[in-house]
């Protein structure tokens, strides 16, 4: 995290200041909102990194503030709105601007305190009754909500790899059970070809028919043919309908 911040920071690293004096993390206090969110970014790209877990960060910065995608970060296949927040007072954390409009599956906190790095996660569904609205601003086109969290409800971050990696598997099962029957079906079939794992990554049909390909192929079962068994279980379930 000092890393991050020393980099994030350049020329300003040296001034002096006057909230966290001398405290492991007093620089994250002059930097701009913006550039904080952006610590929280790198910090948690990097932290996936080191600890081996899939990821896929958005591009930073204001002029690159990527709408065309609605999430922040894609850890394991599960896709996550990202939020960080300094400790605004003694032992509270308030992550702001978390919107419930966009298509995410959880969110990822990290709360930065003078002397230690903290984290929360939690399914999109769940951040309902955590949070408090705020009415849209006028470039708004829906209000986001404030999460409000005290120091003891979030984790230290040594606890991040065992719990995203136990929430993640969770959001993409989960999906993989919210599917249509027919998607399932079809998922079924690939796994008892075993052209494909069980389907823990968080990908669409249409994108595990394009990687399995290779594999059919190998087997001696054309695209087509492949194809043409899919295409026999859409119409039984179209006929049984």
């Amino acid at each position: 995290m000092l890393d991050v911040l020393e980099q994030r920071a350049g020329r300003e690293k040296n001034v002096d200041v006057t909230e966290w004096p001398n405290l492991p993390f007093g620089i994250i206090k002059q930097l701009s909102g913006s550039d904080v969110r952006d610590v929280g970014l790198d910090f948690i790209t990097r932290l996936c990194c080191e600890i081996k877990l899939d990821c896929e960060s958005q591009a930073h910065g204001r002029a690159l503030r990527s709408w065309q995608r609605p999430w922040d970060m894609k850890i394991n296949g599960a896709t996550f709105e990202v939020k960080t927040s300094t400790e605004h007072m003694p032992g509270h954390f308030q992550f702001s601007h978390i919107r419930p409009h966009r298509s995410y599956e959880a969110v990822l906190c990290l709360g930065m305190a003078p002397d230690a790095v903290l984290f929360g996660a939690w399914p999109k569904a769940d951040i309902a009754s955590m949070v408090s609205s705020k009415p849209a601003a006028l470039h708004q086109t829906s209000p986001t909500q404030t999460l409000r969290k005290h120091r003891g409800e979030l984790k230290p971050i040594g606890e991040f790899e065992e719990h995203i990696k136990l929430l993640t598997k969770a959001l993409v099962n989960s999906r993989y059970s919210s599917d249509s029957e027919l998607d399932r079906r079809k998922m079924d079939l690939l796994v008892h070809l075993g052209l494909h794992e069980v389907p823990d990554d968080g990908k669409s049909l249409q994108e595990t028919m394009t990687e399995v390909s290779c594999n059919a192929k190998r087997r001696g079962l054309t695209p087509e043919i492949l194809q043409s068994i899919l295409d026999e279980i859409e119409s039984d379930a179209s006929v049984r309908t």
